[in-house]
This record gives C-alpha cells, sequence and structure tokens, in this order.
C-alpha cells in the first residue's frame, strides 16, 4: 500500500496530500495502522484479522487492485481450490473498515 503512496497515490479520507512523500508516506502509515491488519492465508489472498472481522471474507490484494474471494474462510477454500462458486461477483460478506472501500 505504502508503494502507492511513492508513486504519487492518495486517499481522500486522509486529508490533503502534504508536499514531500516522506510526509505523505508518514500520513499514510499512521491511518494504515488503524485499519484491520491482514493474515497472508495463499499467494495474495488475505483474512482480515482484529475486532469486528470474525467469519469475514478473504481477500485478493494485488496492489490497489482488491477484490473479494469468498465471504468467509471455508468458501474461499471452494471458490480458489475448488472453483464451484464464483464469490469474487456475489460476496455478501459484511464490510471490512477501510478494505472494503477498495473492493470492486
Amino acid at each position: 500500500m505504502l508503494d502507492g503512496i511513492e508513486d504519487g497515490g492518495w486517499l481522500r479520507q486522509w486529508g490533503t496530500r502534504p508536499g514531500s512523500t516522506s510526509a505523505a508516506i508518514e500520513i499514510a502509515e499512521s491511518a494504515l495502522a488503524q485499519v484491520p491488519r491482514l493474515v497472508p492465508i495463499y499467494a495474495h489472498r488475505f483474512l482480515p484479522a482484529g475486532r469486528g472481522t470474525y467469519g469475514g471474507q478473504v481477500l485478493s490484494i494485488w496492489g490497489t487492485d482488491i477484490i473479494s474471494y469468498g465471504s468467509n474462510l471455508a468458501e474461499y477454500i471452494m471458490n480458489d481450490f475448488y472453483e464451484l462458486n464464483d464469490a469474487r461477483h456475489r460476496s455478501t460478506a459484511a464490510p471490512i473498515p477501510f478494505w472494503s472501500d477498495f473492493i470492486h
């Protein structure tokens, strides 16, 4: 996520982007410290962890390209390894603070 900041990326919710990259990274690091942590599951698949994320959806994250791969861990395993369902288009999972803003 911070690689994108170095390339000029910025989220509106962080306010006005500072002129210096180092100041921008400092603000982004502070903001990202408040969002649910991501536990690696397999390749670039992650499960959000922390308060309010129990039973949450599995996210596929490649840079800022974030999609849901299952509304929970069991559904993800079926989708990614058995290809029985396409959760990327049908997830009914509860939103995850911050990360759900990126899902498309």
